[in-house]
């Protein structure tokens, strides 16, 4: 007896829509990071980061917007 077994994963619609996840789920690792931080300085580069990915996830989405409305 042979077992089939199925998995169901949705792809991103395009590379655009890959990178805009990559850098909010990279923001999203970075801010549990500085959550746990007791180190101010620490706690306060970590949120740096947190903002720089999340800037890196707008870029990604406004090069799709422009991408599909080049006017």
């Amino acid at each position: 007896m042979s077992l089939v077994v199925t998995t169901v994963f949705r792809m991103p619609r395009n590379l655009a829509d890959l990178q805009v996840d990559y850098w909010k789920m990279q923001a999203e690792d970075a801010r549990a990071r500085a959550d746990l931080m007791r180190d101010p300085d620490a706690k306060a580069t970590m949120l740096e980061i947190v903002q720089k990915y999340e800037a890196m996830a707008d870029r990604a989405a406004r090069r799709e917007i422009i991408r599909h409305h080049p006017d």
